[in-house]
């Protein structure tokens, strides 16, 4: 009767294990980087289509709006409010026909420190901004852009926003670009 095992068997034993746990630190490892890079994305994805939304329906009210020089900042000015309470909604409504509330408000890119700003709060809504499209794969790149741009619809006048933002870490340099076009409903 034999026991134990022979030096071959106990080596060819440890080689196959040593395979199937270097395999399993490489799929771990190609997991982890796939992770980090959709985890990149979703931050990067969520962090300007929020900027966009909010300078979008923030702006869409506005009874006037002008953009800086090259478009890297607007300001716009809300209606004002009406002292009347509606009957129906309780609510106090937009003065007819709608005028000014004479405060100017506005948002700001500044391509030297990377962000989009609101002009009256000092807060940052987006990072790594970009001043043109870093992107090979785009038919814009490395191509200056408009970030605000004033437009007109039909007879409706409008507002375009463009954010392009890039995270540079790591080994794959991720590009995220948002573009929206806003009607204001109440500009004359």
């Amino acid at each position: 009767m034999r026991r134990g095992m022979t030096l071959i068997e106990l080596v060819t034993g440890m080689g196959l294990m040593a395979l199937l746990v270097l395999g399993s630190m490489t799929l771990h490892a190609g997991t982890m980087r796939s992770l980090q890079t959709t985890t990149s994305d979703v931050t990067m994805t969520d962090q300007t289509s929020r900027a966009l939304r909010k300078v979008a329906e923030n702006i869409r009210q506005a009874v006037s709006v002008t953009t800086g020089t090259g478009g890297t900042s607007i300001t716009y000015n809300l209606p004002a409010i009406s002292s009347f309470v509606d009957p129906v909604t309780g609510e106090k409504e937009v003065s007819m026909p709608p005028a000014s509330d004479g405060i100017n408000r506005g948002y700001t890119v500044n391509f030297s420190a990377g962000t989009v700003s609101d002009s009256q709060t000092g807060q940052v809504l987006v990072r790594d901004v970009c001043s043109y499209d870093p992107d090979p794969n785009s038919t814009l790149y490395n191509k200056a852009y408009v970030p605000f741009q004033l437009v007109t619809i039909g007879t409706y006048k409008g507002v375009t926003i463009n954010i392009i933002t890039r995270d540079a870490k790591g080994l794959n340099p991720r590009t995220v670009r948002m573009k929206t076009t806003t009607i204001l409903r109440n500009a004359p």
